[in-house]
């Protein structure tokens, strides 16, 4: 579906680099929608799915507990996939 694929290109981040944490922002909310933070060695460290998802169009993230380094968001709405990646720094 054309206008999910859109949204998800909405996908950004703010603050970069982060220090206590990010918001990630993106298009209106999707039914299905999931979106995973992963390392930079590929372990996933956070998993937000559709229900805390609802109504919502941006997700406050602490990165307090996050090693500084880089670090990816993947948002998959069922029907496109979209990362971005993102630097933590203390």
């Amino acid at each position: 579906d054309i206008k999910s694929i859109q949204e998800i290109e909405n996908l950004s981040i703010n603050p970069i680099p982060a220090e206590t944490s990010v918001t990630i922002s993106f298009g209106r909310t999707m039914p299905n929608i999931k979106i995973a933070i992963y390392n930079s060695l590929g372990m996933e460290i956070k998993r937000f799915d559709s229900i805390e998802l609802s109504g919502r169009n941006s997700i406050s993230l602490s990165t307090e507990n996050f090693a500084p380094g880089v670090y990816y968001c993947v948002m998959d709405s069922g029907t496109g996939r979209v990362e971005k990646s993102f630097v933590v720094v203390k």
